[in-house]
């Protein structure tokens, strides 16, 4: 029996309304209700629903004749065939493919399925069911299509005040199986259909991992998603796994889609089978718990310079700025200097200055007294004071309106404060850092942020190189992220993806590479992640580089460049590459083509060295 959830929008949050998703009364006897048999079919990409009809047969495969497509390597191109049969059952008919089609663990023939059936073609689920009175189409989709979805609804949000949630979903306590044709009780394609039953028209879900999916509630804020989460979370059977969610609403918990999901992860995580639903936090601000081992990698020159700098900063009790891109890790670099500092101790408090509203910029900050303005039904203290002794960090701090720049630059100054509607003056001892993506130097001079507020702010300033500027990170950074999301191991990848990431420029910096491998480790089947399993977007980085061809040799010992006129683009890629082409052979020749001792002469880990001479085809003569 399946029941309907209904939530009304949540668009009016000046009024503080958040209205509870409502669950129907019983659902209409099945004698009334047309009801229509289906399969869905569950891969790694979505979940596909192919209404039967009587006699029709319809082919699930990987091509063309197949009706049913689905890109997965292990189906055959014409599978298996599906025939809806009397009372209802459907009856399978394996179409000899490579793989097999298997039920119950065992491989069959043929075999017939009763609702709630299902059977394994290759690595495919596909169960029969019943679609209802209303059918849905929501399907668990592309993970590209769902961030462009929720990036419109942010856009949306954003003109029009208007709340929504993203919700993490995992399986409790389940690990995935050893035997290839039997899946796991947590593997997403046993439970998504309890999820897909419970969205809305414009919901949207996407696979996030093998036992996890992603949810967007795009009409319900944190109360509803709860509630709704609450519904499909509870196991109704025997046998059913329990499902544990992390609810991250717009724009409470974050302002941008990548904060949105990694927000809702991690609540996930913290959810238990006692306590199965965890909201991220509520408001602009969080205490860090910092975990051992969350520290920045730092394999590059560059981010090893950026660390010594920071910790030669730690030790001061002064304001520091750390300037990179979005995404570069900034945050996690604020994270560090606390840790190496004496208030290490203390409290490091977080604020996402773009995410306070105009109107709540002193009451998050500052604290409020009780009856300072409506809802304010008891005192609440602020960021800096929950900080008192210890750290604050203040993220996208260029996105103080001019009003909190003022305030803040008198508690920079003073170290005081009053609370909102309070009349005793709050003296506190805090450490100030603050991170920006932006020129504040350009935006002090342009009159767009105040310059005496940015001149105390950057005593000083730490930069944070972009990732294509520090590519020996990455693969760290890829070790560590797999151990995090797999610390059991099961996880094993391809050399040549290390060579794929490093050629790649990563314009959204590790966050970007974060989402690359989170997908990697969707589509990834047996365990083993392949170059084809990253998005197309890093795959086509190689591509480029291939279809580069390598230039001539310059035949002076200084590149050849005019004085009358700036090379063009290409004349400087050719320049470059001929250049860096020269420095490496002239070390590996000097080291007799020994690369160990030839890295170390440049200054390069050995992978880097060997990534390199590949993309710029350097071979030793006579080989």
């Amino acid at each position: 029996m399946r029941i309907g959830i209904h939530a009304a929008p949540e668009n009016n949050r000046e009024q503080g309304e958040d209205t509870t998703a409502k669950i129907a009364g019983p659902p209409a006897p099945l004698s009334s209700v047309a009801r229509q048999v289906a399969i869905f079919v569950f891969h790694a990409d979505g979940v596909h629903t192919e209404p039967l009809s009587p006699g029709v047969p319809v082919l699930v495969g990987r091509s063309a004749p197949a009706d049913v497509r689905i890109g997965d390597r292990s189906l055959s191109r014409v599978h298996a065939r599906f025939v809806l049969g009397r009372g209802g059952r459907v009856l399978v008919t394996d179409l000899k493919s490579t793989n097999g089609t298997w039920q119950n663990g065992h491989p069959v023939e043929t075999c017939e399925l009763n609702t709630g059936g299902e059977v394994l073609l290759g690595n495919v689920v596909v169960r029969a069911g019943e679609l209802g009175p209303e059918v849905r189409t929501n399907t668990l989709g592309d993970e590209q299509q769902f961030r462009e979805m929720l990036e419109a609804r942010l856009a949306e949000s954003n003109k029009n005040g208007s709340v929504f949630s993203v919700v993490f979903m995992r399986a409790e306590g389940t690990l995935p199986s050893d035997d290839t044709h039997t899946i796991a009780p947590g593997d997403v394609s046993r439970w998504a259909h309890r999820v897909i039953a419970a969205l809305g028209p414009n919901d949207r879900i996407c696979r996030a991992r093998r036992d996890a999916v992603l949810v967007l509630f795009s009409e319900h804020g944190a109360r509803a998603a709860t509630s709704i989460a609450h519904h499909v979370g509870a196991p109704k059977t025997h046998g059913e796994v329990a499902i544990l969610s992390g609810v991250a609403a717009y724009p409470d918990a974050a302002t941008r889609a990548d904060e949105l999901i990694d927000r809702a992860r991690s609540a996930a995580d913290l959810a238990t089978m006692s306590a199965p639903i965890h909201i991220a936090r509520e408001g602009a601000w969080q205490r860090e718990v910092i975990a051992p081992g969350s520290g920045p990698v730092a394999a590059s020159p560059a981010m090893r310079k950026t660390l010594d700098l920071a910790e030669r900063a730690a030790q001061a009790p002064v304001p520091i700025i750390l300037f990179g891109e979005t995404g570069t890790g900034k945050e996690v670099v604020a994270r560090f200097i606390h840790e190496q500092s004496p208030r290490k101790t203390r409290p490091m408090v977080s604020v996402n200055c773009a995410a306070i509203p105009a109107q709540l910029v002193e009451s998050t900050l500052f604290g409020h007294e009780r009856g300072a303005f409506t809802g304010a039904n008891a005192q609440q203290r602020g960021v800096f004071e929950s900080a008192d002794g210890g750290t604050v960090f203040l993220d996208e701090v260029a996105e103080l309106a001019p009003a909190a720049q003022a305030a803040l630059l008198r508690v920079l100054e003073t170290q005081r404060f009053f609370r909102v509607g309070g009349s005793r003056e709050v003296h506190v001892d805090v450490r100030m850092i603050a991170a920006t993506h932006r020129d504040l130097e350009k935006a002090a001079a342009e009159g767009q942020f105040r310059s005496d507020l940015y001149y105390r702010l950057a005593t000083v300033t730490v930069p944070i190189a972009p990732l294509r500027e520090r590519r020996e990170d990455i693969a760290p950074l890829v070790d560590r992220f797999l151990t995090e999301r797999a610390p059991h191991g099961g996880f094993v990848i391809e050399p040549d993806v290390y060579t794929t990431l490093a050629a790649y420029d990563w314009p959204g910096n590790v966050r970007e590479l974060r989402n690359a491998l989170e997908r990697a480790l969707v589509v990834a089947q047996r365990g083993r992640i392949e170059t084809v399993d990253l998005p197309d977007r890093v795959r086509a980085a190689v591509d480029i580089d291939r279809a580069t061809p390598e230039p001539a040799l310059p035949t002076t010992q200084t590149p050849a460049v005019s004085t009358m006129t700036p090379p063009g683009d290409a004349d400087l890629r050719s320049q470059l590459i001929a250049h860096e082409r020269r420095l490496l052979v002239e070390a590996l020749e000097g080291c007799g083509w020994n690369k160990t001792r030839a890295a170390e002469r440049l200054g390069l880990p050995v992978r880097t060295l060997t990534y390199r001479m590949t993309v710029l085809g350097i071979q030793r003569k006579g080989r």
